[in-house]
């Protein structure tokens, strides 16, 4: 019987009423940490607040800002937040939950405002928590908040949790200078001293106080903050899965083998883990959240996002709670192969990933305590802190009363055998024209036309070795004849190119001192995923990203003299790899990769007017004009209950964002739909020639690509999205709902709405009429 088919109601687990925390349990808990009491009863003489209700016993006011007060109980570190606009009490740790069902280590989970995972002598991962023995905890007062230390002598490990109120929102950071992740082998590579004084205490410390080969691997700070019984009304949690994803409360569910825990940015390449999903969506933004009724947070994820996961437990994986957290890693992970065969064993570096973690919570109260409320949330904060702007009524690509088409216009690529390579051009630059003008023919007034393949050797060719552009496409002088051809018709050209990935060794490239490494030191190497067997191509690589800089500041000033409008930076906004080469110290994180991929953006603005990316991380978000192959969807988990477009409305009218290529969609009715409800543009991958001439390429994927065959469609789908989507291009997205069962509303801020009707049936409500798998637009209250 599959899993799917299993439904549970855990009643076993579930009572209706509840006790107040396990007394036994929390006098333990107590004793363990008695030496924090000291602390605590010198810090109640710091606050005359009255406590709020349903507050419990021992937590002191520590910071008030705005509408939030901050409350900490010193003996172990649980926090409250109180939310003056709705008297809203968010408790870092549940209250009255029962837990005769749990294990002695959820039981410890539970009752502790952080979690970790450490490694033992055997390489076995033990969790630990404030019940594990030899914790102590002591306070420190800060500006705005509090400092909570917390030490486990009988392990090696200690760090600090800070807590302060920052205008609209709560800011927990876990400081590099309190971690002591194993104090025997800090102590050895000489990191002898700390800023925090706990830390420093273990690592000067006698060796008998130390632990034996013990690591910390994660910390889980605040996992159960809002956590909630399925018995709460109207509750889900947010997951940043593809577009976004709600994972809903239910008290019958299927049989749940786990939850939502992936990385944000996906997986690090050179972690060599083999058990990544490659099919699933990206996660492309550092965030998730929780609502409970006419409550709910965001969590932004911002010190050490590189090297972290999001997890969301539904009810009934482990305990009878719904909960959501993120998890930082402090070792890189990787799998040894012990066979052809299996997983192999998961090993984890001594070497510890150096940084803060910090975590940004806000919290939100009424109509704005949904999906939607979280996105405009997220938008707020990357306008604030990432310096993303508006897009501008100028520009290049919005200025327009008609939304664009993204044409992406598929070069050349090669064959290989076993006498050598043979190029394949599918579209010259003088056929582009062509094509542009049978586009414009057809009814097709705006458009972006992309390049890929137009550099030397065509799409799989050796890079870094790009220039000058394919001699059989026409060269350099083609191209530049080109650029001013679509110039003089206002059509923004585009150059894709890619200076994460490096083919062969030509070009001036040696993978043996460039490429990137996983944690075993080997090259990190792929192969086209439409051709992995076929003989004669060049092995992939990952340039390391000490490397990066070097290719693009040469390349890119010349690409620039072109004359194209914009540079697509594919893999910049959808990969993002450590280098892990043993023989070069420091390694670079994932940390220093984001920071690479920043720089490289800043040198693209001040040559191209537009600068885009594929998917988009959110560490481009600031930098970027435009976003194709946006995610649109969620992964289809057991667990995933709806996709909402998160992703859309946090960036909509910061940027402008093109769907996946619609010729190669698997249900291109569907996605024509989602794009106008979602408020993302068509895309199309054309060629000249038919595209059966790719069938021995690495490009076989792209089965459909004739612009002869896909005018028509394209010409459809511009007169249907054009007027629709252009007038809001530049508008933020204020709202979504689901008005009936597929059917769905898209709410714009200067009022337009936008009612989608995916059913078989015609939509009516006493504001418009939507025919069956179609749409209708409400412009100021007229239809």
């Amino acid at each position: 019987m599959s899993f799917s088919a299993v439904s549970v109601r855990r009643t076993s687990l579930r009572r209706h009423r509840f006790y107040e925390s396990n007394r036994r349990y929390g006098l333990a808990l107590a004793l363990l940490i008695g030496v924090a009491l000291v602390a605590a009863l010198g810090f109640q003489q710091q606050t005359a607040a009255a406590a709020p209700s349903g507050l419990p016993e021992g937590f002191v006011c520590v910071a008030r800002e705005g509408y939030l007060t901050l409350y900490v109980r010193p003996v172990d570190g649980q926090i409250a937040v109180e939310d003056g606009r709705s008297a809203v009490l968010w408790m870092s740790n549940p209250v009255g939950v029962e837990m005769d069902t749990l294990s002695d280590a959820w039981r410890g989970n539970i009752v502790s405002p952080f979690y970790f995972e450490y490694s033992d002598e055997s390489r076995n991962v033990r969790i630990g928590n404030l019940a594990t023995g030899g914790a102590a905890v002591s306070y420190e007062p800060i500006d705005r908040g509090a400092r909570m230390h917390y030490s486990f002598s009988n392990l090696g490990i200690a760090f600090a949790m800070e807590y302060e109120l920052e205008e609209d929102c709560l800011v927990v950071t876990i400081p590099w200078s309190s971690v002591v992740a194993n104090a025997t082998i800090e102590a050895s590579l000489g990191r002898t001293t700390a800023d925090d004084s706990v830390a420093k205490s273990i690592l000067q410390g006698p060796k008998r106080a130390r632990a034996q080969n013990l690591f910390l691997l994660t910390i889980r700070p605040l996992p159960f903050l809002g956590a909630a019984l399925s018995t709460q009304e109207n509750g889900y949690m947010l997951v940043p899965d593809g577009s976004g994803g709600l994972i809903r409360f239910k008290e019958d569910h299927p049989l749940y083998q786990g939850g939502f825990q992936q990385w944000i940015y996906g997986y690090d390449p050179a972690s060599a883990d083999v058990t990544y999903d490659i099919y699933r969506e990206p996660v492309a933004l550092p965030v998730f959240g929780m609502k409970i009724g006419d409550r709910a947070f965001l969590a932004v994820v911002e010190d050490g996002s590189c090297h972290a996961e999001i997890l969301a437990m539904p009810s009934g994986v482990s305990t009878d709670l719904n909960w959501t957290t993120v998890q930082f890693w402090y070792r890189t992970t990787a799998r040894l192969r012990t066979a052809r065969q299996g997983q192999g064993i998961k090993v984890y570096d001594e070497k510890v990933i150096p940084g803060d973690r910090r975590v940004r919570y806000y919290f939100l109260n009424g109509d704005e305590a949904d999906y939607v409320g979280m996105a405009r949330a997220y938008r707020a904060y990357l306008m604030k802190h990432q310096g993303a702007t508006k897009l501008p009524e100028s520009d290049v690509l919005a200025s327009s009363e008609s939304a664009p088409v993204l044409i992406r216009l598929f070069c050349a690529d090669y064959e290989s055998g076993l006498l050598g390579r043979t190029l394949r051009p599918m579209t010259t630059f003088e056929q582009a024209k062509t094509v542009i003008e049978a586009l414009r023919a057809a009814g097709v007034s705006e458009m972006v036309v992309a390049l890929e393949g137009w550099n030397r050797g065509g799409a799989h060719a050796d890079l870094p070795q790009r220039l000058p552009a394919e001699r059989a496409l026409g060269g350099d002088r083609a191209l530049k004849d080109l650029a001013e051809y679509l110039r003089t018709l206002g059509i923004p050209l585009i150059l894709q190119d890619d200076y994460l990935v490096a083919r062969g060794s030509k070009g001036g490239f040696n993978p043996r001192t460039q490429a990137s490494r996983t944690a075993f030191n080997d090259v990190i190497e792929f192969r086209p995923e439409s051709a992995p067997d076929q003989v004669g191509l060049s092995t992939g690589y990952l340039i390391s990203p000490r490397h990066v800089m070097d290719f693009a500041s040469r390349d890119l000033p010349k690409i620039a003299e072109l004359g194209a409008a914009g540079i697509a930076l594919k893999s910049l906004g959808s990969v993002l790899s450590s280098d892990q080469n043993k023989d070069i110290d420091p390694r670079l994180t994932r940390d220093r990769s984001a920071t690479v991929a920043k720089e490289l953006l800043a040198l693209a603005q001040s040559l191209f007017p537009i600068v885009g990316v594929r998917t988009g991380n959110a560490y481009t978000l600031g930098l970027i004009d435009l976003v194709y192959h946006m995610p649109m969807e969620c992964t289809r988990d057991i667990y995933m209950d709806e996709s909402v477009p998160f992703y859309q409305i946090a960036t909509h009218g910061l940027l402008v964002p093109f769907d996946k290529d619609r010729n190669l969609s698997s249900n291109p009715e569907r996605d024509f739909l989602r794009g106008i409800e979602y408020g993302v543009l068509p895309c199309f991958v054309l060629t000249a020639e038919p595209s059966w001439r790719l069938r021995y390429t690495p490009s076989s994927h792209l089965f459909s690509t004739n612009y002869e065959d896909w005018i028509d469609e394209v010409s459809r789908q511009f007169q249907a999205v054009s007027a629709v989507l252009g007038p809001v291009l530049d508008q933020f997205i204020v709202g979504h709902r689901m008005v009936a069962r597929g059917v769905y509303e898209t709410t714009y801020e200067d009022g337009t709405a936008i009612v989608v009707n995916y059913t078989a049936d015609t939509y009516i409500d006493d504001r418009v009429e939507v025919p069956a798998r179609w749409f209708a637009v409400i412009r100021g209250g007229n239809r």
